[in-house]
C-alpha cells in the first residue's frame, strides 16, 4: 500500500475552457493532502487501506480509496456518494495525482479530470510498465461515471482531456455508453520521463508546488511556487540550483529556518519512474542558527519531486507561445497568395513547414521576452535524410503577429484565417495536422 506524505493546501483558479456551445471554466483543487480529510480506521484496516475525501465545487467532493492492489475514486454531492462506474484501477506509485481539475459550467461541475498512475495487468508486479493517465469523469448531482481515459504523457494530453470533457461529458450516458481509451503502455509509461527534463515543470514536493526550470545549457533551478501552508517560505524561494547532464542532476539544495539564512548542501540524483530523487548529507542545526555539521539521517537528506499530470498542464501552457493557433503568412505576402515558401502552421506546440518532419521541441522563454524553439527535423522529400537540430527565435508582437528568426531568414508573419487562404490550406482539417 502507498502512503501519502503530501500536505497539500487548497488551490483553485479559473482557466478559460475550450470553445463550446456554453462557456466552460476549470477549477483546480486538491485531490490529496492536508486540505483533504482522512477516513478514520481501526488498526487492522489502516495497515492495508487508506482513504480520504477532498472538497470540490458547489457541494461536490472527491473520495479516493486505496486497498492493497485496488484504488478508485468516488464523487459525492452534498455528502452523499453517487453511483459510479469504471472508476477503479490497479494503482502505481501514489495512485492519484495531487490535483483534480473540475470542469464547471453555469456554476456546476459537468466533469472532473483526474490524474492517476496505473499498473497494467501485464506488469505482474514490475514498475517498468506503470503508466500515467488522465481519467475524465462525468459529474451530475445524481451520478458519476468514466467518460474516457487519455494517456497523460502524450502531446497536449490535458488539452485533449479538456476537449473531451467539454464536448462529451454532458451527453454521455452512464451505464449505456462505453468509455473510450487512448493510453499507450509505451508512450505513457512513466519511465519515459527518466533522464529527461522539460524547460519548465511543476512538481509536487512534500505537498508544496515547486517549479523546475532547465536552460538549454543544462542549468537547473527549483523554486517554491506554492509552499504548503505549514512552511514559512515565500513563493519564489530557491530550493535547488545545479545542473543536469545525461539525466544526472547535481548541485546545491537549501534548508530553511525562520530567522536564519538558508543552509546549503550538496545533493545529486536522477529521475526514476517519474520521481526525481536527490540525496546528500544535510545540515544539522544546533541552538539558534548554529550549524552542527552534516548528517545523512536528516529528513532533508532525501528530496523527492513527483511528476503530476494536472500540474504538468500548467507547464505545458508555459511552454506555448502566446499566439493564436493556425496558419501564418509572411507579412509582405497577401493571405490569398500564400505558398509553401511563405506559409507556416503553429500547432500550439511548434511551427510546421512544408516537406519537413520534426520531433517534440524544447521551448525556452528568453530574458528579452522572446521564445526560442529547438527541435530535431528532417527533410521528407529525400529518403534517408538525417535528423538535424534546428533552433529558431520568435518575438511575439501580438496574438496574431510575430517575427521569426531562423538560420535561413528573419521575417515577420501575421495570422491568416483559413477562409482567406488558397487551397489546400483553405479546407485542411487543422486537427489532422496536429493543431490542438
Amino acid at each position: 500500500m502507498r502512503r501519502f506524505g503530501f500536505a497539500l493546501f487548497a488551490l483553485s483558479f479559473a482557466i478559460s475552457g475550450l470553445p463550446s456551445a456554453q462557456a466552460t471554466d476549470a477549477l483546480v483543487m486538491p485531490a490529496s493532502g492536508d486540505a483533504c480529510k482522512s477516513t478514520r480506521m481501526d488498526a487492522d484496516h489502516a495497515a492495508e487501506e487508506s482513504e480520504w475525501r477532498c472538497a470540490g465545487p458547489s457541494g461536490f467532493s472527491l473520495r479516493y480509496n486505496d486497498v492493497v492492489t485496488r484504488g478508485g475514486v468516488t464523487i459525492a454531492y452534498r455528502g452523499k456518494d453517487l453511483p459510479d462506474q469504471d472508476m477503479t484501477w490497479s494503482p502505481a506509485q501514489s495512485g492519484i495525482g495531487s490535483r483534480v481539475e473540475w470542469r464547471v459550467r453555469d456554476g456546476m461541475p459537468i466533469a472532473a479530470i483526474i490524474g492517476r498512475w496505473r499498473r497494467p495487468e501485464e506488469a505482474q508486479g514490475s514498475t517498468g510498465l506503470d503508466v500515467e493517465e488522465l481519467l475524465i469523469v462525468k459529474v451530475t448531482s445524481t451520478s458519476a461515471c468514466a467518460v474516457a481515459v487519455i494517456g497523460g504523457l502524450q502531446p497536449r494530453a490535458m488539452a485533449a482531456a479538456r476537449d473531451t470533457a467539454d464536448r462529451k461529458a454532458a451527453g454521455f450516458r452512464c451505464g449505456v455508453d462505453h468509455p473510450s481509451t487512448s493510453s499507450s503502455l509505451v508512450l505513457d509509461a512513466v519511465k519515459t520521463l527518466d533522464n529527461h527534463f522539460a524547460t519548465v515543470e511543476f512538481l509536487n514536493h512534500n505537498g508544496s508546488i515547486v517549479e523546475l526550470n532547465r536552460s538549454s545549457e543544462g542549468v537547473v533551478e527549483i523554486r517554491y511556487r506554492e509552499p504548503r501552508a505549514s512552511l514559512a517560505i515565500e513563493p519564489g524561494t530557491l530550493l535547488f540550483h545545479g545542473s543536469e547532464h545525461d539525466g544526472q542532476v547535481k548541485g546545491e539544495a537549501f534548508v530553511f529556518k525562520t530567522g536564519c539564512p538558508p543552509a546549503g548542501y550538496q545533493v545529486s540524483g536522477r529521475r526514476l519512474d517519474g520521481v526525481l530523487s536527490l540525496e546528500g548529507a544535510a545540515p544539522r542545526r544546533g541552538t539558534g542558527c548554529y550549524l552542527l555539521g552534516l548528517s545523512k539521517s536528516s529528513k532533508h537528506s532525501y528530496l523527492a519531486f513527483e511528476q503530476d499530470p494536472i500540474l504538468s498542464a500548467a507547464a505545458m501552457e508555459a511552454d506555448s507561445l502566446p499566439i493564436e493557433r493556425g496558419y501564418y503568412v509572411r507579412s509582405d505576402s497577401p493571405c490569398q497568395q500564400a505558398s509553401n515558401a511563405t506559409i507556416t502552421l503553429y500547432t500550439g506546440i511548434s511551427f510546421g513547414t512544408a516537406h519537413a518532419e520534426c520531433r517534440a521541441p524544447v521551448i525556452e522563454k528568453l530574458p528579452d521576452g522572446s521564445h526560442q524553439i529547438t527541435e530535431q527535423c528532417r527533410d521528407t522529400q529525400v529518403d534517408g535524410t538525417p535528423w538535424t537540430a534546428v533552433t529558431a527565435r520568435y518575438a511575439v508582437r501580438s496574438r496574431t503577429e510575430f517575427i521569426g528568426t531562423t538560420p535561413f531568414e528573419k521575417a515577420a508573419y501575421r495570422y491568416c484565417k483559413q477562409s482567406d487562404l488558397p487551397e489546400p490550406w483553405r479546407t485542411t482539417d487543422l486537427r489532422s495536422v496536429g493543431v490542438r
